[in-house]
């Protein structure tokens, strides 16, 4: 097994002649040295001499002379106990290789890294298998960071300079950078709707319509004024249960309704749906802790492709019923939830879309009017990681009375301390975000008063700190 490991799909020459271009020609292989490993080489020559290489780039920021490195090979061989002669014999060697291909050598390299790593994280796994070890969803996550590698390898970056000016303000100001949520006072403070990457997350007690909200979202992101298509992950309720919610939604007949007349409610909802759903949506279900994000990001490329879509918003409902990717004694519980939400914020990066993460708030908060930043159910570390922010709020009162205030507690991108009253109505699950509110409107009485009671409500968004 292990020989065969070795043998697919490179042949020793190529390796050989990566090398040899890497010390030739830096001005055009020196980019690749981040992602190329010692380990990826065949032959201890090979693999002590690309140490040796990838040691001194890192201290030095370039590649070391022939005969520097003919000295490093030497000495680690002697280390190593194998004869010295043998460095300088394969430095030699590698410095008489005919590199005229190296442009050829430049677009397979990334290539060869990837399946060296794939076969590298094979044995990885082999071994912790034959040690008894539980692997789970770490599996996914090898193969998902060798797959990763070079992927934005010739993204060098912007240079601060006027020709950058067009491409980084046309971008971040195009009408259609972001998705909006289709509730006017939200949309209000973030113009250009929730960007590319970033991790919403939308904090309530048990109970306090959380689900409702994804839906809602969802459905107003794909509606006509917006046209956005939207990958929906359903981890705590059915792929089907949400999607009968949407069509609740979409169509405005009540649940009684539908149950009661199921043959009027399909003709009346599909009249709906192509009246006011412009993009679109797939539902995909997981059981609960059954997914981790690794594994919600490898269905959703496949959605992708199989339907061609530009999804602009994920949701994932909800993030205490993602599996983390590292189990049990390897992470502690609190690292762990926190571990959750940074890989869905780095997965819509790579997608190029938000991810809207509902999540509970810890039992201290469930009495209280508005959540904070210590509110996050299970780990402090996750208000750091987000962009935004939201509480879904409502008393038991309001509960009963069909009224949800939001309170846009954290945000990266804006003004935050914004709060505004809405409302629920119980037999279709719409959601309306109303006017802005004080938080001394509240009927509560429970509400922790302190930053939030002083901010002035018209502060510029432009002095918030990220």
């Amino acid at each position: 097994m292990s020989d065969d490991l070795e043998k697919f799909p490179w042949d020793k020459g190529f390796q050989e002649l990566v090398l040899a271009c890497m010390i030739k020609h830096p001005d055009t292989m020196l980019i690749y040295t981040g992602i190329i490993e010692a380990d990826f080489f065949q032959g201890l020559a090979e693999m002590v001499t690309a140490e040796q290489v990838l040691k001194y780039v890192n201290k030095y920021d370039r590649i070391p002379a022939w005969e520097t490195l003919s000295q490093l090979v030497g000495d680690e061989l002697s280390r190593l106990n194998h004869e010295s002669d043998e460095a300088h014999d394969f430095i030699d060697y590698l410095r008489n290789m005919n590199v005229g291909d190296v442009t050829y050598v430049s677009e397979r390299v990334v290539e060869f890294c990837k399946i060296r790593s794939v076969i590298k994280n094979v044995r990885k796994v082999i071994a912790e298998l034959q040690d008894g070890k539980q692997v789970d969803g770490r599996i996914v996550k090898y193969f998902e960071e060798s797959l990763s590698i070079g992927h934005n390898i010739n993204e060098l970056g912007y240079i601060f300079h006027p020709e950058s000016v067009n491409t980084i303000v046309d971008k971040l100001t195009k009408a259609d950078y972001g998705v909006r949520t289709g509730f006017a006072p939200w949309d209000d403070i973030w113009k250009r709707g929730w960007g590319p990457g970033w991790l919403i997350v939308l904090l309530a007690p048990p109970k306090r319509f959380k689900t409702a909200m994804c839906v809602n979202l969802a459905v107003q992101m794909a509606g006509p004024s917006e046209g956005a298509d939207v990958l929906y992950y359903a981890c705590e309720i059915s792929q089907e249960e949400a999607f009968f919610r949407a069509l609740v939604q979409v169509s405005g007949i009540p649940f009684e309704d539908a149950y009661r007349n199921p043959k009027e409610f399909k003709k009346l909802s599909k009249r709906a749906l192509r009246e006011n759903i412009a993009g679109y949506i797939n539902f995909h279900g997981y059981a609960s802790k059954t997914a981790t994000i690794a594994d919600i990001k490898s269905h959703a490329k496949m959605v992708i492709a199989q339907y061609e879509l530009k999804p602009k918003a994920i949701i994932i409902d909800y993030a205490e019923t993602v599996k983390p990717a590292a189990a049990g004694y390897e992470r502690k519980d609190y690292q762990a939830q926190a571990d959750v939400y940074v890989d869905a914020r780095a997965m819509g990066r790579e997608l190029g879309c938000c991810v809207v993460m509902p999540d509970r708030v810890n039992k201290e908060t469930v009495g209280t009017a508005v959540p904070s930043m210590t509110s996050f159910q299970g780990s402090f570390q996750k208000a750091g990681i987000v962009d935004i922010a939201i509480g879904l709020c409502a008393t038991d009162a309001e509960y009963d009375e069909g009224k949800l205030r939001s309170f846009v507690f954290l945000n990266r991108h804006g003004a935050a301390y914004q709060h505004f009253d809405g409302t629920v109505d119980k037999e279709t699950g719409v959601i309306t975000v109303g006017r802005r509110i004080a938080l001394d409107e509240d009927t509560t009485g429970t509400a922790t008063r302190g930053r939030q009671q002083r901010r002035r409500p018209d502060h510029d968004p432009d002095m918030e700190d990220g």
